[in-house]
């Protein structure tokens, strides 16, 4: 799951909402009704604390911190990691900061 957090918004439930739907089919059928009931609570929990860390408080801690937006972050991401694979979640938010801090410069000085 950690591995999967890099991507935005869909990264974390790549991992527990298959892991729940496996536990809800196997209490459906008839494995027990007690992976059924963890298959519900997986999926509340993964809604309410996992999608809503993983959406909300880490975009605003990591925009707080360097001063950028979180689509920009987003977008830096997505992009970074369909152009160079992995390594690119690391690199494309990068570049496209370091991208905007150049464009609010050219601003500033009017070039």
């Amino acid at each position: 799951m950690a591995f999967c957090a890099i991507v935005p918004v869909i990264g974390t439930a790549l991992v527990w909402f298959p892991a729940a739907l496996i536990m809800l089919i196997q209490g459906y059928m008839g494995a027990g009704s007690i992976f059924f009931l963890k298959g519900i609570g997986l999926i509340i929990y993964g809604v309410l604390i996992v999608s809503s860390i993983d959406n909300v408080i880490k975009p605003r801690i990591i925009a707080g911190r360097t001063k950028v937006h979180p689509i920009i972050i987003l977008m830096g991401v997505i992009g970074g990691i369909a152009l160079l694979g992995f390594i690119g979640a690391l690199i494309g938010p990068l570049l496209l900061s370091l991208l905007v801090t150049i464009a609010e410069i050219y601003e500033k000085n009017g070039v």
